[in-house]
């Protein structure tokens, strides 16, 4: 079984999620966080994205 990977993944360790990643868009507030590891406003379109940081 092969499966599509939607993360971008380097050596370095980067795992922001890619454009048309049916991660975007399709988190929950169950947990509010107002913003992303990295600082920015959550969410920026109609949901928040799923894991650490908002694209």
């Amino acid at each position: 079984m092969r499966v599509k990977s939607t993360i971008q993944f380097t050596l370095k360790g980067n795992f922001r999620l890619k454009k048309g990643s049916a991660g975007l868009n399709s988190g929950c507030n169950d947990l509010v966080q107002p913003t992303d590891i990295d600082g920015k406003k959550r969410p920026k379109g109609k949901a928040r994205d799923r894991g650490a940081f908002e694209q």
